[in-house]
C-alpha cells in the first residue's frame, strides 16, 4: 500500500488515470451526442457505469461488476448516450388532436429497476438515429 500527502493529486497516479479516463469518455460521449456541455455530470456518470460493466480486469478476466457481484451484467437495456427518445405524455389533459408525446434525449440509462416498475413502457427509443437530424442548419 502506498500513501500520498493530502492535496497532492500528482502522487496518486492510479486515481488520476481513472479520472482522466472518465473525463475523456464523457467528452467523447458529449461530442458524439451533440448535447451541450451542461450535461457533463450525466456523461461522467454514464461513462463510469459503462466502464464498470465493459472493461475487463486482465488478472481475473472479468469486469469490475462481475468481481463485485459474482454475475455477468445485463446490457440489453443500454442505449447510446444522447439518443433521441419519445416519451408518452399521460399526465397532462390533452385535446383530441393534440400531440401526446414529447421528444428528448436519453442521458441516463434505464435499468432493471425501471423495467420492473413499468416506467420504460411509456418511452420509445429508436435503436439508430441519424446525426443529420440533430445538427443545426446553417
Amino acid at each position: 500500500m502506498e500513501y500520498s500527502n493530502a492535496r497532492t493529486p500528482q502522487q496518486n497516479r492510479v486515481a488520476e488515470r481513472e479520472n482522466r479516463t472518465l473525463i475523456e469518455a464523457a467528452r467523447t460521449m458529449l461530442a458524439d451526442s451533440l448535447l451541450p456541455i451542461t450535461f457533463w455530470a450525466e456523461a461522467v456518470n454514464t461513462a463510469c457505469y459503462v466502464l464498470n460493466r465493459a472493461l475487463v480486469t486482465k488478472s481475473h478476466n472479468k469486469t469490475p461488476y462481475e468481481l463485485l457481484n459474482g454475475k455477468t451484467p445485463r446490457l440489453d437495456f443500454m442505449r447510446p448516450f444522447g439518443c433521441l427518445v419519445t416519451i408518452l405524455n399521460t399526465l397532462d389533459p390533452l385535446g383530441k388532436f393534440e400531440g401526446n408525446a414529447d421528444e428528448g434525449f436519453l442521458v441516463r440509462d434505464l435499468d432493471e429497476f425501471c423495467e420492473m416498475k413499468g416506467i420504460k413502457r411509456n418511452i420509445a427509443m429508436p435503436e439508430l438515429h441519424s446525426k443529420m437530424k440533430l445538427q443545426k442548419k446553417e
